[in-house]
């Protein structure tokens, strides 16, 4: 199993959202408890199993919809959870420019991601949207 450190030296290598989103994807325990700043659907404790194949299209969709996209991590530990505070940068297709901020924190426990805390203001859950459409992907 991968210590904290060992996780968090995964998150500031990551370049892109796809591969940032690969490590939490990897590192998940079968039962995490998810907690959105604004509130989404989907919080409260998620089965690894429900978690997969949902993150799964949402990376694709933002990979589709920001292929020039760039990633730039700041990661901490504190006690044991990785703080990353992260900037997702790149141009849609249309032109438009994405400029937003991926906060979260994922406390590790045995080597697994037992809690995820995403943070957003709502400039940026509305430009991500934009962003999982421009990519074919519309959780609703």
């Amino acid at each position: 199993m991968p210590s904290v450190e060992e996780i968090a030296a995964g998150f500031q290598a990551a370049t892109d959202f796809g591969t940032s989103l690969d490590i939490m994807r990897a590192n998940l325990a079968p039962q995490v408890r998810a907690e959105h700043v604004p509130p989404h659907p989907g919080d409260g404790v998620v089965g690894r199993e429900l978690i997969l194949p949902y993150t799964g299209h949402e990376r694709d969709a933002v990979m589709r919809g920001l292929p020039n996209g760039r990633l730039t991590n700041e990661v901490s530990i504190e006690d044991d959870w990785v703080v990353v505070r992260g900037r997702l940068q790149g141009t849609l297709g249309d032109g438009t420019i994405i400029d937003m901020p991926s906060n979260a924190a994922y406390q590790i426990s045995d080597g697994q991601i037992v809690a995820i805390r995403s943070a957003m203001d709502e400039a940026g859950v509305q430009m991500f949207a934009r962003l999982l459409s421009e990519g074919g992907f519309n959780p609703g």
